[in-house]
């Protein structure tokens, strides 16, 4: 395993970071339940749910890419191959969220907007986490980058099922 690049552990502590602000996000949310229950008129308990599972894949990958291990950078590859697959079904939402909360043409650009910049900046790490300098400094010489991809968007979209 070759000395760690610079970007990887810039995001490594982005994840460190991240994770951090997801636990607090969970907590705060899990303490408002009632109040968030009555404003979404439902149970909020599966955002609660994503909030927390996001917040244990970005710390779980931020502490194993830090420590340059191969287990760290398949999480980390996974959440942003999640993240392009969550953005991506949030574009088939919008219409309705939109007419849920009554937003106007400005309103709904906006958060397909938010949605694609959210959708490229994961496309954009994880190419860089399947460049040749990463995929070496992990140890993952041999496996083939295509079927790696594959693999993880497979199960990307099974766990969006669910």
């Amino acid at each position: 395993m070759s000395e760690k690049p610079l970007g990887i552990k810039i995001l490594s502590a982005l994840h460190l970071l991240g994770g951090i602000l997801l636990a607090f996000n969970t907590i705060v949310n899990a303490m408002r339940f009632r109040e968030l229950e009555a404003k979404l008129h439902g149970t909020p308990i599966l955002a609660i749910m994503l909030l927390a599972y996001l917040a244990v894949l970005a710390l779980s990958s931020g502490i194993g890419m830090w420590q340059g291990r191969q287990w760290g950078w398949w999480l980390a590859a996974f959440f942003y191959v999640h993240g392009i697959v969550r953005f991506g079904s949030y574009f088939q939402k919008i219409p309705a969220m939109a007419e849920q909360i009554k937003l106007s043409g400005a309103g709904i650009r906006y958060l397909y907007t938010i949605a694609g910049l959210k959708i490229l900046a994961s496309a954009a790490i994880l190419i860089y986490l399947l460049s040749p300098r990463v995929w070496a400094t992990f140890g993952l010489g041999k496996v083939k980058r295509l079927i790696v991809v594959a693999g993880l968007f497979g199960i990307a979209l099974l766990v969006g099922a669910f």
